[in-house]
């Protein structure tokens, strides 16, 4: 009887996704060590990994595709278009690559496989690096193939064994979105666009379970889909009744800005009405008490 083979979902993380691909490609070049290029807004040329003694460039890709409910999720397309920019983008850097790989969430395709293939002919005429995609599917047979490989970052790193692992899972991390000084400071304390961008992080966090850095603007920590994807219904309702909560937080701060309530002070907040004022600096408290219950309810510290 042949092995049961498992499917896994790609990581929700893209530093997750970039480990796991330099985990992949040590298996796969053994002895060779590869090398993590630089951290996330530094210049790179066009590279993630960084394979010595062979020459070969990884660059990682986390696509994303809409789930049933429109949120999105790892695991959309690849055109050939952002391959040839892709490759393209390291002609220009440092690295005298040998060969370029491209490594995807997104699902293998046979055009895109040929797209490589005409590439790489292309390229070779003009002696540069060959072009090679690793698909989500690559993925997959190497987890199923590499048990440590699986058990590592499914079991350890992931930490995914049970739906209600998952849940845990996704009220970590979308509850860590309200320990934030826009839901802890005086509003006479918060810069006024820094407040607003943290009111609208902390609704991205809800619905796709993913949470962005507030200065590079990339997401850092995710868990799969957000609050729909709970499947716990008492542990779903009560994100539900967050984001509700923080919908009107944001309605009540635009309303008052709107008819000047609150204005902007050398871009800080000034209340001018202490109703409204009490309202939101109280509302805010209510909202983190009830995340910290959630994460209270869910066993989570």
């Amino acid at each position: 009887m042949a092995p049961l083979r498992l499917f896994f979902p790609p990581p929700q993380n893209w530093p997750d996704f970039e480990t796991l691909t330099a985990s992949t490609a040590e298996r796969v070049y053994n002895p060779h060590s590869v090398d993590i290029v630089g951290r996330s807004g530094q210049y790179q040329g066009g590279l993630d990994l960084w394979i010595s003694g062979l020459e070969i460039g990884i660059q990682c890709k986390r696509h994303l595709k809409l789930d049933p409910n429109g949120l999105p999720r790892p695991g959309g397309s690849l055109n050939a278009k952002e391959l040839r920019t892709a490759v393209e983008e390291t002609d220009n850097g440092p690295w005298p690559l040998k060969k370029f790989i491209l490594a995807t969430t997104a699902p293998a395709s046979a055009d895109l496989v040929l797209a490589a293939h005409v590439l790489s002919k292309e390229r070779a005429e003009l002696d540069r690096c060959s072009v090679t995609i690793w698909f989500w599917d690559q993925f997959v047979n190497h987890l199923n193939n590499y048990d440590p490989l699986a058990r590592h970052y499914y079991e350890n790193v992931l930490q995914i064994r049970s739906d209600d692992d998952q849940d845990r899972k996704i009220i970590d991390v979308v509850t860590r979105a309200f320990f934030r000084p826009a839901f802890e400071d005086p509003i006479d304390k918060e810069h006024g666009d820094n407040f607003k961008q943290a009111l609208e992080d902390t609704v991205h966090a809800l619905n796709t379970g993913e949470r962005i850095d507030r200065n590079q603007r990339h997401t850092f920590e995710a868990a799969h889909g957000g609050r729909s994807a709970v499947l716990k219904d008492d542990w779903r309702q009560k994100l539900d009744e967050l984001y509700d909560e923080v919908a009107l937080l944001r309605q009540t701060f635009a309303l008052a800005i709107k008819q000047n309530k609150i204005v902007m002070h050398s871009g800080y907040l000034q209340p001018l009405d202490p109703i409204t004022e009490q309202f939101i600096n109280e509302h805010r408290h209510a909202i983190q008490a009830g995340a910290r219950q959630l994460r209270q309810d869910a066993g989570l510290p």
